[in-house]
């Protein structure tokens, strides 16, 4: 499912929504039980279970006993204490939270003081610390899942470490938007399983004064912050006693450590980076040499900086002195080749360096065998450059150096190849970005498209405020082959405050549904919306232009969505037509004469994606005006651009305030948007976590009608008796249509074991053939990704599927160059990878052996997903059971076809996180209305009726012929 923005407001100390909760109709925690009075366990006596009588316990929190209190008064009051593993603590622990108190958690590493994200807990948090200053704190979370959803940027490095680490003592610092912050997944089960079922952003820090040490006990973080809290979870002595490790990755993958706890730096390097020490005797001459080929190597193939991809190359020598520059002719040599080494220092190989080592390589045998002596420990990441060795230049002339970086170089391409087996990007692959000259003129982006514009009230408006640059899909190769992505413009970066000005339009235009277009008759309303329709036909071109520089959609693809998008239009407004002409009869009923009709919900809040930012976000606003709302469209993070040449259309063609447009960051526009409580309906196309996120800040959830298309993981089942070319055509279709990037994509193949080799065979062969390359050339399939960083998490996914046993079959399997990323077909996967189990949105194409088919039906009943499922065979009996065991888990079953949304006249919806509400075109006009009717006793009223009825009186109440 296609990325929208995440909604909220960020607080200065978080870095992230402080909006995200609704705020509580009260003001504290419910009324608190009195327990018995105990000693907390961990504070004085032996550590261990209380009785069971003494679970919960409540003391008074004397201020003269603790020596700070006369200075930080607090709030003096009584800390309501639970076991750990008490059934209530959960409960009240969350209420707490909810409720914007203050926790002691326990964790793996010190007890901690927790609060929700919201602007008077984070106070208190601050109060309670003794701080004045706006230090951040870190954000609880229960999986690396929930980091990705909060929009942090994840390198390889930040995986590697989450993975390695999680749950567990380390916090790593992301980027998320513009800002930091820290992300924490504790090792403890009760605060993991805690923020899990939060449905609030929780922030902790350890649960001391500023200034005094970690608490390892409840006792001592009772003594500390007691007063403070509201309530406190006894969890014993924390295992491991001191803080976690702070670990700051940045963009582009660098690790810094901010704060050492638990987690040494030898631990962290070790896992963060995948350190390739080259080692030679002097470290003047050959491993100098070496590190700089083998950086600028690793660059080509894996088509961007290594660093972020998780690499890092240094050298060193076995009996080097420190300080010495590179050798003359090393450096010019190099230079040759554009690489610089003049800022080269030699240095001796040292155990610290060995140990942070992914992998040490040796120039010559002797150089691995003083390096394994040496180090015993390490021996096993020792490796031969060249087992005959490289010989040593020192000395020579410029042609003996020259010499020595062609053999090394020779070397290098092996290495990569075999020993540390380096996903390529093959010349042919990265050969398929042009030049600025190889741009065909018809393909070359509209440069007129102005992104500084917004629409309130009827008024297209310009910004003056801060923009954000637009980026093509499409890397452009530079004089040295350097890839680099054109900037097709910019895009406003409207305010909290300009979004609240769309809302109160369309607020006004609403008028408490008394506003002209919510009363408007139905043939009015179809005629504003055709008009609109018949304006943007002539924007045809220049939309799918857009399409396909910012999301990489295939021309032909591009100009099908603006088709696709038109069509929609006009089937919705036959169908609103026939619904209002069915409407318009007068029934009678047990002495009473009605006519039904549909009326509008209020204002809408439509989100759509950016896989597909023209129709999907169409697909909401359309039927959401055609009932009478109006709207407030927030644009997707990518894939902007092409909805602007339609503002000034909208701007005609609809009453002031009926269709507001805005552009920027999620969490300033939509927090303010839902937390002011005037969002009737909410259109949201994207992730369930940021879906539930966004519709939790609505501080009246339950009036909220939503609207949501969200993730799927959409299987196909192939069965031994199935059509082997009919099933590969048609899933290599479903799952590699626009790189995969589609809800509907089939993300997950199950194949009988007894076909299962063969199948992936075929599938393979059909994969390595289909056509990359740009979006404007002709037949092509695989293009380039809009995401950022979407090629390294790809990557991720399948080398976590390859270290649990699959292997990627294609030869270009994963091959990947600047934003392209050529599919790879795995086999087996095994069903605990997480490429089995996660949506990857992208292209890669697992395959799954099964021996019984109730494998599979546990499967899909167990997944979080239930949209669509594809089932592939030709024995009606085996194929009706399946559908029967399936019905009550997906909402389309397609049989020897691949799942899709059309054609639009169907219902289109899911279950579980797959969806809510339903997008077919007759479901979605009556999805953004409400049945509404006028009533009158039969016969006395009749009369009445038909007066209104035949001298048109009224706009709802009328007849059609």
């Amino acid at each position: 499912m296609g990325t929208s923005s995440v909604a909220g407001t960020r607080d200065p100390s978080t870095g992230f929504d402080a909006r995200s909760t609704r705020r509580p109709a009260s003001k504290g925690c419910p009324p608190r039980k009195r327990s018995p009075v105990g000693p907390a366990r961990g504070s004085s006596g032996p550590a261990g279970r209380s009785p069971r009588g003494r679970a919960r316990r409540r003391f008074r929190n004397a201020p003269g006993s603790l020596p700070w209190s006369p200075m930080h008064p607090g709030r003096q009051g009584s800390l309501e204490v639970y076991d750990a593993d008490d059934a209530e603590a959960m409960a009240r622990a969350a209420s707490a939270l909810r409720a914007g108190e203050l926790v002691i958690l326990p964790t793996e590493t010190v007890y901690g003081l927790a609060a929700c994200a919201e602007p008077r807990a984070l106070a208190r948090l601050r109060d309670a610390k003794g701080q004045r200053a706006q230090k951040p704190f870190a954000r609880l979370v229960p999986d690396l899942a929930r980091v990705a959803a909060a929009g942090a940027r994840l390198p390889a490095s930040a995986r590697r470490l989450a993975e390695r680490f999680w749950p567990g003592p380390l916090t790593l610092v992301l980027d998320v938007g513009r800002e930091t912050v820290g992300f924490r997944v504790p090792g403890h089960p009760f605060a993991r399983r805690l923020v899990a079922a939060l449905d609030i952003p929780v922030v902790a820090t350890s649960a001391n004064r500023s200034g005094q040490p970690p608490p390892a006990s409840f006792g001592a973080a009772r003594d500390a912050v007691g007063p403070y809290a509201a309530l406190g979870v006894d969890g014993g002595p924390c295992p491991l006693g001191v803080p976690s490790t702070v670990v700051r990755v940045a963009a582009d993958g660098e690790a810094k450590i901010l704060r050492e706890g638990f987690l040494d730096r030898e631990s962290i390097a070790r896992v963060s980076q995948r350190l390739v020490v080259f080692v030679c005797t002097g470290n003047t001459c050959r491993s100098p040499m070496a590190a700089a080929l083998f950086e600028a190597a690793l660059a080509r193939r894996l088509g961007v900086d290594p660093r972020a991809a998780g690499w890092s190359v240094a050298s060193a020598g076995v009996a080097a002195a420190r300080g010495a520059p590179a050798a003359a002719n090393a450096v010019a040599v190099l230079r040759d080749r554009g690489l610089d080494i003049r800022q080269h220092r030699s240095r001796p190989l040292d155990e610290e360096l060995v140990a942070r080592a992914w992998r040490v390589i040796g120039l010559t045998p002797g150089h691995r065998q003083s390096i394994q002596e040496a180090w015993p420990e390490h021996a096993d990441k020792v490796l031969l450059l060249d087992p005959r060795g490289v010989p040593d230049p020192i000395g020579g002339d410029l042609a003996t150096y020259r010499a020595c970086a062609e053999h090394i170089e020779r070397r290098l391409e092996h290495l990569l190849d075999t020993d540390l087996a380096v996903t390529s990007a093959s010349t042919e692959l990265r050969a398929r970005f042009p030049t600025p000259a190889d741009i065909p003129p018809h393909a070359e982006p509209d440069p007129d498209v102005d992104g500084a514009r917004y629409l309130i009230g009827g008024r297209v408006l310009r910004w003056e405020g801060p923009c954000d640059p637009v980026h093509g899909v499409v890397c452009e190769r530079g004089p040295g082959d350097e890839l680099s992505r054109r900037v097709l413009g910019r895009i406003a970066r409207l305010s909290g405050a300009v979004a609240l000005e769309a809302l109160d339009a369309a607020v006004a235009a609403w008028d408490l549904g008394r506003g002209p277009w919510p009363r408007a008759a139905v043939a009015e309303r179809i005629a504003a919306v055709r008009s609109f329709a018949e304006a943007i036909r002539p924007e045809r071109e220049r939309v799918a232009k857009l399409l396909m520089w910012e999301v990489g959609k295939p021309y032909r693809s591009a100009l099908a969505e603006f088709d696709r998008t038109i069509d929609y239009i006009d089937r919705t407004l036959e169908a609103l037509d026939a619904l209002d002409r069915r409407s318009s009869r007068v029934h009678t009923e047990g002495g009473v004469l009605a006519q039904v009709r549909r009326a509008p919900l209020g204002v809408t809040l439509c989100m759509g994606p950016f896989n597909y930012p023209l129709n999907e976000t169409f697909t909401t606003l359309i039927p959401a005006l055609c009932m009478g709302n109006t709207a407030v469209v927030k644009l997707p993070k990518l894939g902007r651009l092409c909805n602007l040449p339609l503002l000034e259309h909208l701007a005609a063609c609809f009453p002031p305030g009926v269709v507001n447009v805005i552009s920027g960051d999620g969490a300033e526009l939509i927090g303010p948007i839902m937390s002011s409580g005037k969002v009737d309906v909410l259109a949201f196309i994207g992730s369930s976590t940021v879906a539930a996120i966004v519709e939790k800040q609505h501080p009246a959830p339950y009036r909220l009608t939503t609207v949501l298309g969200m993730d799927a993981k959409n299987p196909a089942v192939i069965l031994p008796d199935a059509d082997l070319e009919l099933a590969v055509a048609q899933c290599v279709q479903g799952a590699l249509s626009f790189n995969g990037q589609r809800c509907t994509a089939l993300k997950t193949l199950y194949a009988h074991e007894d076909i299962a080799d063969e199948f992936a065979a075929r599938v393979s062969e059909a994969v390595e053939s289909l056509p990359c390359g740009m979006p404007w050339e002709d037949e092509v399939v695989i293009t380039p990704l809009p995401e950022d960083g979407k090629p390294e998490r790809l990557t991720a996914l399948l080398e976590d599927a390859v270290a649990r046993g699959a292997r990627v079959l294609n030869p270009r399997g994963g091959r990947t160059a600047g934003t392209l990323f050529f599919p790879a077909v795995l086999y087996p996967v095994a069903p605990d990878a997480e490429l089995a189990t996660v949506e990857q949105f992208g292209p890669l194409v697992p395959i799954v052996p099964f021996r019984d088919v109730a494998e599979v039906q546990s499967a899909i009943a167990e997944s979080p997903y239930g949209q669509q499922v594809s089932l592939f065979g030709s024995d009606p009996a085996v194929l009706g059971g399946l559908i029967d065991a399936l019905a009550n888990q997906v909402c389309r079953i397609n049989l020897n076809r691949y799942c899709s949304r059309g054609p639009d006249v169907f219902p289109f919806t899911g279950r579980k996180n797959s969806a809510e509400g339903t997008l077919s075109i007759e479901d979605a006009l009556r999805t953004f209305s409400i049945e509404s009717m006028v009533a009158a006793s039969d016969p006395s009223g009749r009369p009445l009726v038909e007066e209104i009825l035949a001298g048109g009186h009224s706009a709802f109440l009328h007849r059609r012929e």
